[in-house]
């Protein structure tokens, strides 16, 4: 990567001692473009749709880098992690927008948030791994089922 930006390796590690820093560094701008992505869509009704293609940006962001839906499901559950911050003001937009589709009474009230995400981190990973995007538009539409079931 380094070689890539044109630096010396020893440059990107003084600036970036870890993977999460310059990850948190990489990160934080388009973490809180999502957030802002969030909280937006709650000016309007919330809508299952909505909400479901607010999952898919979120699984693109998180299949942006390899690796990265474990940095985001780390960032969240450790403070010391240099990207708890930007990944708790992501998740808690993304509480505010699934708060407002259980409200409106488009997806299931039992479902917290956290699950919804990592279960988007795993369609994420999984998309990684094999499948692409094709195979996480075919999950995302199982999670849609999921959160609209007896609805």
């Amino acid at each position: 990567m380094a070689r890539r930006a044109g630096v010396a390796i020893g440059t990107l590690y003084r600036h970036f001692p870890t993977r999460d820093d310059l990850l948190a560094a990489l990160l934080e701008r388009s973490l809180a473009e999502l957030a802002e992505r969030a909280d937006a869509m709650r000016a309007a009704p919330v809508t299952v749709e909505a909400l479901i293609g607010w999952l898919r940006a979120f699984a693109e962001h998180s299949g942006t880098y390899r690796g990265l839906p474990r940095s985001v499901l780390v960032g969240l559950e450790e403070e010391g992690s240099p990207l708890h911050a930007a990944c708790v003001h992501m998740r808690d937009a993304a509480a505010r927008l699934m708060a407002a589709a259980q409200e409106a009474g488009v997806v299931r009230p039992d479902v917290p948030v956290e699950d919804v995400l990592a279960i988007v981190a795993g369609i994420a990973w999984v998309a990684e791994q094999a499948g692409g995007a094709g195979r996480a538009d075919r999950l995302l539409d199982l999670v849609r089922d999921a959160l609209t079931a007896g609805r």
